[in-house]
Parts: structure tokens; sequence; C-alpha cells
């Protein structure tokens, strides 16, 4: 739909290599598999950077115990949780295509022994943002 894959996007490789200038591993991905050993990763110390409609992908990560050391999470501009009030997440999921893994969870699923930084864009009301 956009003409290359996400982690084609110039965007995520400016990213990761950000990241990876700071000293830290950078991987832009396609699945949930991480083959962290092949790649010196220590799966115990993974940080989650996402943005946007990858956000609930994200969130998902952050709700289940997907097996790996999550130890921190920067959500920028995100589509987080959708709740009675509103339901933009399931919206721009369907305009959009993308899959909203995060259907009936909500800020009580989400495992808050970590640092999460949700960073919000301009001109978006407050209910936009998951109060944690």
């Amino acid at each position: 739909m956009l003409g290359c894959r996400q982690e084609e996007m110039a965007s995520y490789v400016t990213w990761a290599n950000l990241v990876a200038a700071s000293g830290m591993a950078a991987l832009t991905y396609t699945t949930n598999e991480l083959n962290a050993e092949s790649l010196g990763i220590d799966e115990c110390r993974i940080g989650i950077w996402a943005c946007s409609g990858n956000v609930p992908n994200a969130m998902s990560l952050l709700i289940s115990d997907a097996g790996i050391g999550i130890k921190c999470a920067a959500l920028c501009y995100p589509y987080t949780l959708d709740d009675g009030n509103f339901a933009d997440v399931a919206g721009t999921s369907k305009t959009f295509g993308f899959v909203n893994p995060t259907v009936g969870k909500s800020e009580k699923d989400l495992k808050l022994d970590l640092p999460l930084l949700i960073v919000r864009g301009g001109g978006q009301s407050n209910t936009d943002i998951l109060e944690v």
C-alpha cells in the first residue's frame, strides 16, 4: 500500500541508524520472531520503539508474555488502545489495513513494571493519551 515494506521505510531505517550510532543494537522487523543469539543481542535487555499504527503491535508485546526480556518502550505519536469512549485504533486499522492485536485489551493489561515513554504529536486532545 505504501510502496515499500515497513522495515525499508527511511524513517525506520534512520531511527535504527541513530540508535545504532548510540551503541545499541537496532533492528527493523517484519515479524515477532527475534533471532537474538545469532545477532549477538542480549534477549534479556530488549527495548521497543514504535510509532503511529505500529504501536498496537508493540502494545501487544507489553501486554503478553512473549518470552523476551522487554525492559523499556518508547511509543511515538501512537495509536494505543481503544476503550468504551472511542475506537480510533479499530477505525484506523480498518482504514489502513493494519492488524490490531490489542482488541479487547485495556491499560489494566499492561505490564507497568518497566519504563514507558509515550510521545504525543501536536493537535491531539488530552483524551488521546493513554493514562497509566
